[in-house]
């Protein structure tokens, strides 16, 4: 007997912050080799003036971004050309500062251009390839995996077999990870969970959904974790199974043995599988440039 498809969403109070150590001292080394570059602040005024500059008529960029969502189109381009044109009076006299330490400046912002470049566009041409070619629906594969679940003549694999991975809207997930569950000495779980981390904007956000695909023991869990959300995502999944066995949707897990009195919850196994861009580098129906972005 099939469960109905359901989503359950759930809010966590958990709060942390991340901190990226290794940003802060790629500035201190770019800071230091500019000063020393210099040697004076004196000579550093044409690169800090052109800097400001730039950076004046990227705030205008941006404000006209912002206000075309609030105001009407029209008013907001009549502010932002108000401010951009002064801007680009002062961008043109800066423009004799660029002989003088400018050209450090421009540098910099081209190879943080060129970086996003690649980051954005070789992202696309990926993304582009492989939704032709690399994911099948999940839901194609629950009867198998039901069926691969109660058949006793597999070892038991995991109790818990989680995947983590990115099933989008519509169900696609990357043949990969169905191919490393079925074919490759197929893996017997007594529940199989496919879990999608997804970052939000909102700092402290910490909600999941649950979606168990009309089946018993098939779920496709989608965690909505804020930027500075600690990813902690085994010790959210525990929570998860916790919850959906008390409210008697998934059976308990009960283990024979065990370090916890009175555990519903058994076993884990989590499966990353990490892959290389090696097969799309050399794929023939690729152009040279959507092969280098790629690579």
């Amino acid at each position: 007997k099939f469960l109905p498809r359901m989503v359950i969403r759930h809010p966590s109070n958990i709060k942390n912050q991340i901190y990226i150590a290794a940003v802060n001292w790629i500035l201190c080394i770019i800071t230091i080799s500019v000063v020393w570059f210099f040697g004076s602040s004196q000579k550093m005024e044409a690169a800090y003036g052109l800097a400001i500059t730039i950076t004046m008529l990227m705030t205008t960029v941006l404000l006209h971004e912002f206000l075309k969502k609030h105001l009407a189109k029209g008013t907001a381009l009549i502010i932002a050309l108000f401010f951009g044109f002064i801007e680009l009076i002062f961008l043109i006299s800066s423009l004799v500062k660029f002989i003088h330490g400018g050209y450090v400046t421009l540098t910099i912002m081209l190879g943080i251009l060129y970086i996003m470049w690649l980051w954005y566009f070789g992202n696309k041409r990926r993304e582009h390839y492989e939704k032709e070619s690399e994911y099948v629906s999940l839901l194609d594969y629950r009867d198998q995996l039901s069926k691969l679940s109660a058949d006793n003549t597999v070892p038991l694999f995991t109790t818990n077999l989680v995947y983590m991975t990115k099933i989008k809207g519509d169900y696609q997930i990357k043949r990969s990870t169905m191919y490393s569950i079925l074919d490759r000495q197929p893996k017997r779980a007594k529940v199989y969970w496919f879990v999608t981390v997804n970052e939000t904007n909102a700092p402290y956000e910490s909600n999941y959904t649950v979606d168990l695909l009309e089946t018993h023991n098939v779920v496709n869990v989608q965690f909505y974790l804020g930027f500075r959300k600690s990813q902690s995502v085994s010790v959210y999944l525990h929570q998860v199974v916790n919850d959906l066995v008390e409210q008697g949707i998934l059976e308990p897990q009960i283990p024979t043995y065990s370090t916890e009195r009175q555990r519903k919850v058994g076993d884990f196994k989590f499966v990353i599988i990490t892959e290389q861009p090696a097969d799309l580098i050399v794929n023939d129906k690729l152009s040279s440039l959507d092969r280098r972005l790629i690579g």
